[in-house]
């Protein structure tokens, strides 16, 4: 099976989703850094988690929005990234989705 056409089960989607809604409150709180240091260090290394996998698997103008597509689990027909065909936005999504399960160790 081509990695793009790999399923991913719903449970691991629901928690990519998670973690990438709350990636503005984590980077919010490590630029303030009033939590303790362990607690920073763990939202950095999500953080940095999230955006490595994303560099790995879209292009650099796509990024942000597609976490935030992620993060709400918008599909092809509500998403603010248009330069792409459906199908291709698809993929592009499931490979950001699966990137970033890696990264987790979940996959």
């Amino acid at each position: 099976m081509n990695e793009s056409q790999r399923r991913i089960p719903p449970g691991i989607e629901h928690l990519i989703s998670a973690i990438c809604e709350d990636y503005p409150r984590r980077k919010h709180e490590i630029e303030c850094g009033e939590r303790d240091p362990a607690t920073l260090a763990e939202y950095r290394r999500l953080n940095d988690l999230v955006d490595d996998a994303l560099e790995e698997s879209c292009e650099p103008a796509i990024r942000e929005e597609m976490r935030r597509d992620l993060a709400l689990r918008r599909g092809a027909h509500y998403t603010q990234i248009w330069q792409f065909a459906e199908g291709s936005y698809k993929i592009r999504k499931r490979m950001c989705k699966l990137a970033i399960a890696r990264r987790l160790r979940l996959l």
